[in-house]
C-alpha cells in the first residue's frame, strides 16, 4: 500500500521547505512559478489522482481552445478560474491559488514520470502554459526571473538591448543616411499585441550574440543587428523553462519511490480516462452503425446527411454520446463537422456557438454549468416526442411514430440482421408497445444473447449490450 505522505522523503523534490514559493514584485500582479520545490503539504493517493485528472483536463481544454483560434486573455481568465490554475496575481484567496496550483503541477508531474511520451507532453503542456501566463500579463524582460534565462549573459544582453533599442535605431538610421542619403527605410515586422511595459516592446542586439540566444528563424536581421520583440523573450522562457523541467523530472525519477507512484498514478488516471472516453470520434460512425438504438441512429444520420438537426434532437443524441464516454471535445468536432455551413450545414459560426457549443457545455457540467445532465430515459423520449408528418423532425423512438411502413422500410435499411419476416411481426405491435419492440429488434439481432428483461429502459443501455455481444463473438 502507497504511503498517504507522499512528498516526505529526504529530497527537495519530495520535502521544500517552509517559505515563499515565488518571488513577488510589489509593483506587478503577474504570476510565473518555476516549480523548484515540491508542495509541503501532505497528499494521500485519491487527492493526487483527482489533482492529476483535472490539471490533465486543464491541458486539453486549453489544447482544444488553441485549435480553435487564438487564445485572448478573457478566455484564458475564464479557463483559469474553472481548472483553479491561476495566470495572474490576485489579492483575494491568492495563497490557496498558488498552493492548489503547485500540488496539482506535481501531482501530473508524478503521473507523467512513467514514460517518455507523457514527460515530453507534461513539458510541452507547462511550457506553454507559462508562455500563456508571461504574454497575458506582458511580463517585462527585467522582471523575468533568472530560471527562465539561458545564462546570465543573455539576461543581460537582451535587457540592454530593450533599454538601448531608441539610440540604437537612432545611429543605425544615421549610418545609412551617411552612406547614401536615402530616408532610412528599415521596417520592422513584429508587433506584439500586449504593450504597456515599463521597457520598449523591442530589443537591438548585435546578430552574433542574438543567434547564440535565439533560434535563426525568429530573428529579423539588418545590418549585423537581430531586432526582437517582447514575444520573442516569452518563447525563449518557455524554451528554458521546457529543458530545466525535462532535466528535473529525470532526476526525479531516481528518487525514492517515485517510480511506484508514477506507475500508480499512471495507471489510475489512465482507468479515469477510459472509463470516461469509451467511445472517440474515430471510432463514432463505424460503432454507431453497429451497436446504437434506432432512436440515435435515425437522428445521427439524419443530421449527417441533412446538415441541421432540431434543437430536441441534437440535446438528445449529445446525452446519448456523453453517456458512451465520448468527451465534450470530439461531441464540439462531431458537431461542428456537420453543422457548419463551411461544412455543408446549416449553421454560422454565432449560430453554432450561442445554440450548439453552450448546450454542450451545459450537458458537460463545463464554466459556469451547475451540474451534469444524464440522457434521456426511453419513457420520456416515447412521452414528450411527438414529430408529427414533419420529415425534418427526427427525434423520438420509430417505435412509437412511424407508421408500419415506415417503421420497416427504417429497420430494414439498418442491416442489423433481423429478418423481414421477424421485422414484420415486430411492426404489428411497435406503436402500442414500442419499449417491447425495441427488446425485441435487439433479440433478433443476436438471437443466440436474447436480452433477459422486460423492455430497453435507456439507449445506453441497447448500445452498451450490443457492443459487449460484439467484442465477445
Amino acid at each position: 500500500m502507497l504511503d498517504s505522505h507522499l512528498f516526505v522523503a529526504q529530497s527537495r523534490f519530495f520535502n521544500a521547505p517552509p517559505g515563499p514559493i515565488q518571488k513577488s514584485f510589489a509593483s506587478t500582479n503577474f504570476y510565473t512559478p518555476t516549480y523548484e520545490e515540491a508542495p509541503t503539504q501532505s497528499l494521500d493517493f485519491q487527492e493526487l489522482l483527482r489533482l492529476a485528472h483535472r490539471r490533465k483536463a486543464f491541458h486539453k481544454r486549453i489544447t482544444f481552445e488553441s485549435e480553435r483560434g487564438a487564445l485572448d486573455f478573457m478566455t484564458l481568465r475564464s479557463l483559469s478560474v474553472d481548472f483553479g490554475i491561476p495566470f495572474k496575481r490576485s489579492e483575494a484567496s491568492f495563497a490557496y491559488e498558488v498552493a492548489t496550483d503547485h500540488a496539482s503541477f506535481y501531482a501530473l508531474l508524478f503521473a507523467s514520470l512513467a514514460n517518455e511520451d507523457d514527460m515530453l507532453r507534461f513539458v510541452s503542456d507547462e511550457s506553454r502554459l507559462l508562455y500563456y501566463r508571461l504574454r497575458t500579463s506582458a511580463v517585462s524582460a527585467s522582471q523575468i526571473e533568472s530560471y527562465f534565462w539561458p545564462s546570465h549573459h543573455a539576461n543581460v544582453v537582451v535587457i540592454e538591448g530593450f533599454m538601448n533599442y531608441n539610440h540604437e535605431i537612432e545611429k543605425l538610421y544615421h549610418i545609412k543616411n551617411s552612406n547614401n542619403g536615402n530616408k532610412f527605410d528599415f521596417k520592422i515586422d513584429f508587433i506584439d499585441e500586449f504593450s504597456g511595459n515599463e521597457e520598449n516592446d523591442r530589443a537591438i542586439i548585435q546578430f552574433n550574440e542574438a543567434l547564440c540566444i535565439f533560434k535563426p528563424h525568429e530573428l529579423f536581421l539588418y545590418k549585423g543587428h537581430a531586432i526582437i520583440c517582447l514575444d520573442d523573450v516569452h518563447k525563449l522562457a518557455s524554451r528554458v523553462f521546457r529543458h530545466n523541467l525535462l532535466k528535473m523530472m529525470k532526476e526525479m525519477i531516481e528518487i525514492g519511490n517515485a517510480k511506484e507512484i508514477s506507475f500508480a498514478l499512471n495507471e489510475e488516471l489512465y482507468k479515469l480516462e477510459c472509463k470516461r472516453n469509451n467511445l472517440t470520434l474515430s471510432d463514432l460512425l463505424v460503432r454507431a452503425t453497429r451497436s446504437f438504438p434506432p432512436c440515435m441512429i435515425r437522428v445521427i444520420n439524419a443530421t449527417i446527411k441533412n446538415g441541421k438537426a432540431t434543437f430536441k434532437g441534437r440535446l438528445e443524441l449529445s446525452l446519448f454520446m456523453k453517456a458512451l464516454g465520448l468527451d465534450y471535445y470530439d461531441q464540439h468536432r462531431f458537431w461542428q463537422s456537420a453543422l457548419l455551413t463551411r461544412n455543408g450545414g446549416f449553421f454560422d459560426d454565432w449560430r453554432f456557438e450561442l445554440q450548439v457549443v453552450q448546450v454542450l457545455k451545459q450537458i458537460y457540467g463545463l464554466d459556469d454549468a451547475e451540474c451534469e445532465y444524464a440522457p434521456h430515459r426511453c419513457s420520456t423520449i416515447i412521452n414528450h416526442d411527438k414529430p408529427g408528418d414533419n420529415p425534418h423532425i427526427i427525434q423520438g423512438c420509430p417505435f412509437n411514430c412511424l407508421n408500419k411502413a415506415e417503421l420497416k422500410v427504417f429497420l430494414k435499411k439498418m442491416r442489423r440482421g433481423a429478418s423481414h419476416a421477424d421485422i414484420e411481426i415486430i411492426s404489428r405491435f411497435a406503436t402500442e408497445k414500442p419499449q417491447e419492440a425495441c427488446r425485441e429488434f435487439f433479440n433478433k439481432c443476436f438471437q443466440t444473447l436474447p436480452l433477459n428483461v422486460n423492455e430497453i429502459e435507456t439507449p445506453p443501455f441497447y448500445f452498451f449490450e450490443s457492443e459487449r455481444r460484439i467484442s465477445n463473438s
